[in-house]
């Protein structure tokens, strides 16, 4: 999948995914790992574009983030998560 090129302005209020609090509906916006980590994304069904909901997760919590994309749950452990620009909405 081929990345677009954003301008630094537009970037401004994207967060990393782990740094989202509960409740908060995102839109995955751009990876920072590489070809390996982008593929396994997508094929979890999280891909830019996509929006998703955080059920468990934020800064303070433990433990691998809970997340919902369309009608399935997964968790995803943190160091994956900070890997996942995102814009909350």
């Amino acid at each position: 999948m081929p990345h677009r090129v954003v301008a630094h302005k537009e970037k401004t209020n994207w967060i990393s995914l782990a740094a989202a609090p509960p409740g908060t509906i995102v839109r995955v916006m751009a990876f920072l790992g590489g070809q390996c980590f982008q593929q396994r994304m997508t094929s979890m069904g999280l891909y830019p574009g996509r929006e998703l909901l955080i059920l468990r997760g934020g800064e303070r919590a433990w433990g691998p983030m809970l997340l919902a994309v369309g009608e399935c749950r997964f968790g995803l452990g943190r160091a994956m998560a900070k890997k996942i620009l995102v814009q909350p909405l």
